[in-house]
């Protein structure tokens, strides 16, 4: 199964990876996100444990993500109900206007049900993730406090 959502945002694609990168924030602003720790982090490299959780269904996955920073990151999951997730997001400036966001996931099931449950939930998860990134990114861009030379 493969599934793809991309959003346009005035967030600058630095302040966005940097969002993404930070797992152990997840459990703060992603649905069904109950815990999240990294295990290892390097400039290329980051290794996290993610649980979630949906109504008393609750699964924890190992993520390793390869790292280019600012423009992408390779995420491999293993973990049930996985047999093969590959997940790509890709940070694409526009200048001045901010940035495109993608993310597409490939996924294979070990489990024939809970495969079906997820593949007819797949876009509607998706939609979900992406969504929580953009706001999240917006919600602290305006938190964020201004540069003096962008003053007036």
């Amino acid at each position: 199964m493969e599934v793809t959502r991309s959003a346009l945002l005035a967030v600058p694609p630095e302040r966005l990876y940097a969002l993404v990168e930070q797992a152990e924030h997840y459990p703060s602003f992603l649905p069904w996100c109950t815990e999240a720790s990294v295990l290892e982090r390097r400039a290329h490299f980051v290794r996290a444990r993610v649980g979630f959780g949906f109504r008393g269904l609750e699964s924890h996955l190992l993520a390793d993500v390869d790292k280019q920073p600012f423009h992408t990151m390779d995420v491999r999951v293993a973990g049930w109900p996985f047999d093969g997730f590959r997940g790509r997001w890709r940070f694409e400036p526009l200048g001045e206007a901010g940035c495109r966001v993608t993310f597409s996931a490939r996924t294979d099931f070990r489990d024939a049900w809970w495969g079906a449950i997820l593949r007819f939930a797949a876009g509607l998860i998706a939609d979900r993730l992406v969504a929580a990134f953009v706001a999240r990114a917006l919600a602290t861009a305006v938190a964020a406090p201004r540069d003096v030379g962008d003053a007036g």
